[in-house]
């Protein structure tokens, strides 16, 4: 049994700060779990919600643990193994990292590869946000209402001009690959600079930041052409050859590019752009 799984674009006023906004939602019998699920790590925060339903069980340490109802996930650099029980419903909100901090005031270096329930973030939206998604069961009015709420939020912060955000969202936009050298070649910053501010605002180095950013954009290409010349795909994304980026496709999603299918459904991946 698997969940069916819907993303959402979030308002133009949001496109620079928040991915997109996902939901898993199952209609089965309340007793029954779904199949083994992976979410691949592909450089964003979550902020995850659930409403409805048993809560979810994740894969720990190897062992299955209950999740909370409201936490946030760090960045990844693994894939995240989960199940779901029926009748259930969950709601993510994708969060672009570099602006996590300035919009929250947590940290998200001290979750990195890690979660923390939201009632241990001392501030209002968390809790605010879930209590009012309790209350609406249509999922578009879901939807729209955590644009509302993070819209309202966003603009009370005054955010806009932090300068770790211009600089990481500068280095990334349209379908560029995320890249150091942009940081010190158009910010002017030395590579100590460029190390602390990663360190202080993800958890880890803009090297390591720059590999799951490269992932990311490898499954977005594998998903548009399953079967590519992948000599020519490692040139264009990076790699140093095709080898490289078989390793670091297996050290991210666990699997190798030609080994499973991403179509398949208990792959979950929308590209961190």
């Amino acid at each position: 049994m698997r969940p069916s799984y819907y993303t959402f674009k979030p308002s133009a006023h949001l496109s620079g700060i928040v991915s997109h906004y996902w939901v898993t939602t199952t209609d089965f019998e309340p007793n029954s779990l779904t199949t083994e699920q992976t979410c691949l790590p592909l450089g964003t925060a979550e902020w995850i919600i659930q409403v409805r339903g048993e809560l979810q069980l994740g894969k720990i340490d190897n062992e299955w643990r209950v999740f909370p109802s409201n936490y946030v996930v760090g960045l990844m650099d693994k894939p995240v193994h989960w199940k779901m029980h029926g009748n259930s419903q969950v709601i993510g909100i994708s969060l672009k990292p570099e602006w996590f901090s300035a919009i929250f005031s947590f940290p998200l270096n001290s979750v990195h590869n890690a979660f923390i329930e939201a009632q241990f973030l001392d501030n209002p939206i968390f809790s605010l946000l879930r209590n009012h998604l309790l209350k609406e069961e249509n999922l578009e009015k879901q939807v729209a209402l955590v644009d509302e709420f993070l819209i309202d939020w966003v603009d009370e912060q005054k955010v806009a001009n932090e300068f770790f955000v211009r600089a990481v969202g500068a280095t990334r936009t349209g379908n560029a690959l995320f890249s150091t050298k942009a940081l010190r070649d158009n910010f002017y910053l030395c590579d100590r600079q460029i190390q602390r501010l990663f360190k202080s605002h993800f958890g880890l180095s803009p090297k390591a930041y720059e590999r799951i950013t490269r992932f990311s954009h490898t499954i977005e290409r594998i998903t548009q052409n399953p079967k590519p010349c992948w000599n020519t795909l490692a040139d264009e994304l990076g790699y140093s050859d095709r080898a490289h980026l078989v390793r670091e496709f297996k050290y991210f999603a666990g699997f190798t590019p030609s080994s499973t299918n991403l179509a398949d459904s208990s792959i979950h991946r929308v590209m961190a752009k």
